[in-house]
């Protein structure tokens, strides 16, 4: 049998999303000890009121973050409804072929809202550093505006987060922005879903597949998918961990350079 039969589907949904939430509260932590490091350097009246902006940079990310939690909440519970309905009489194809078709429509557009707050938080990400490293207040900067910045020498960035903002561009964050561009411009992505009957049982199992154009743009899940049927939920929960991770990334290589170095940038 070929392994392309074989489905990857979180083990236990509760844990996966433990986990988003753990992961939230790790960036907030490291958002905090930012935070201490730039108020503790500000003093004077014009200081505080740069230190007013700060947050409100800080808050607009802190917004994304729960954004994001609060749609995967509604998408990792998709399954388990429908699943409910087709559960109290599996022999209906009615409610069977209708819940594979409103689950799967649902699903998608649950994930192109994460897609879209996760790019949202990169931007105001972007904001934040240009702010910080460029003295340069805006809501409106994308993130390429950043990249752009940094590759021009417009703003001064120790060469760790150079080094480590163009990198995740490359790796993630450009091809997250490209998708993101390619399902509003040009054409929605698609995925598919079934629903198995165990006749011995009496049971089902209702499955949402990933979207599939996504899976092509990030090696792991590339790779992953040549093998595996991958569930919506399982590359939702990858998405947004690889996002906190990035954010927390940056935020710690901030902190690191700012406790290293006396003569302080932010």
């Amino acid at each position: 049998m070929s392994n392309k039969t074989q489905h990857l589907d979180l083990e236990n949904i509760d844990k996966s999303f433990e986990e988003v939430q753990s992961l939230i509260n790790k960036v907030t932590k490291t958002f905090e000890r930012v935070t201490f490091l730039y108020m503790g350097r500000k003093t004077s009246v014009h200081d505080l009121k740069k230190f007013e902006k700060y947050l409100e940079l800080r808050n607009l990310i802190d917004y994304r973050l729960y954004c994001i939690l609060y749609h995967l909440t509604f998408l990792l519970d998709i399954q388990l409804r429908f699943q409910d309905r087709i559960d109290k009489d599996p022999f209906d194809d009615e409610e069977r072929i209708k819940g594979m078709i409103l689950g799967r429509e649902q699903c998608l557009a649950l994930f192109d809202s994460i897609i879209f707050h996760a790019n949202s938080m990169y931007d105001y990400l972007a904001n934040l550093i240009e702010y910080l490293y460029g003295n340069k207040y805006s809501h409106n900067k994308k993130w390429n505006g950043l990249l752009n910045s940094i590759k021009s020498n417009s703003i001064q960035i120790e060469l760790p987060l150079r080094n480590l903002l163009i990198d995740v561009h490359n790796t993630f964050i450009n091809k997250l922005y490209g998708y993101r561009s390619d399902v509003i411009h040009r054409k929605a992505d698609s995925s598919k879903s079934e629903c198995s009957i165990d006749l011995n049982n009496n049971s089902t199992k209702l499955r949402f597949g990933a979207p599939k154009k996504f899976c092509k743009i990030f090696f792991d899940l590339k790779k992953l998918s040549s093998n595996y049927q991958l569930s919506i939920n399982y590359v939702t929960i990858w998405l947004i961990k690889k996002c906190f991770d990035i954010v927390d990334d940056i935020l710690k290589t901030i902190i690191q350079l700012e406790e290293l170095n006396n003569d302080s940038r932010i």
